[in-house]
């Protein structure tokens, strides 16, 4: 049984590149379109930056800390709404 095994295993491992070459099959006009929504993605996240940058900074603290210390997620509440409160601060300015 354990050649069984050993022999099917060495089988698919040596045909596995033969027949798994995604990139010949993929149409360039695939890669293109998603290269252009990456393109579209990126600029709608600076526009979301530009605009609330209290709130973008809180976000990002809070996925910081929360990466380092899970225990900190409540910690995050405060970040949000001290940058929310730096918005509403900035567009009264305005």
């Amino acid at each position: 049984m354990r050649t069984f095994i050993a022999l099917t295993a060495a089988a698919m491992l040596a045909l596995a590149p033969a027949l798994a070459f995604a990139a010949e099959k993929m149409e360039k006009s695939t890669l293109d379109a998603v290269t252009d929504g990456a393109k579209k993605a990126a600029d709608a996240t600076v526009e979301v930056v530009k605009e609330h940058p209290g709130k973008s900074t809180g976000v990002v603290a809070c996925g910081v800390v929360v990466a380092f210390f899970p225990p900190a997620l409540l910690l995050c509440g405060g970040a949000l709404v001290a940058g929310t409160g730096v918005d509403v601060v900035a567009d009264q300015d305005d």
